[in-house]
């Protein structure tokens, strides 16, 4: 049975992955796959409160239109679809 710091380290790796392979508004896939890691703590910390899917969202497209300077600060469609499934991970 693993530790509840090995499943800490198991759920960043999934939300890191999901932010790389899924939302990578970045759009380049040549990145280094820990581009996005700097987003995953606050991401654990939305799913531990329960935030739901559209507040995940909200923080996705704040992340990307603030600091990255890509499109609005309005979720789209993507922004949407990765929250729903980094909220899924609270399940797994």
């Amino acid at each position: 049975m693993k530790t509840t710091q090995e499943l800490q380290v198991d759920l960043a790796g999934k939300i890191g992955a999901i932010l790389y392979e899924d939302w990578n508004p970045i759009g380049v896939r040549c990145l280094p796959r820990n581009e996005y890691t700097s987003y995953v703590p606050q991401v654990v910390s939305m799913l531990k409160s329960g935030a739901t899917p559209r507040e995940v969202a909200e923080h996705l497209s704040d992340v990307r239109a603030t600091r990255m300077g890509i499109g609005l600060a309005e979720p789209d469609i993507c922004d949407l679809r990765v929250a729903t499934r980094l909220c899924a991970l609270r399940w797994t």
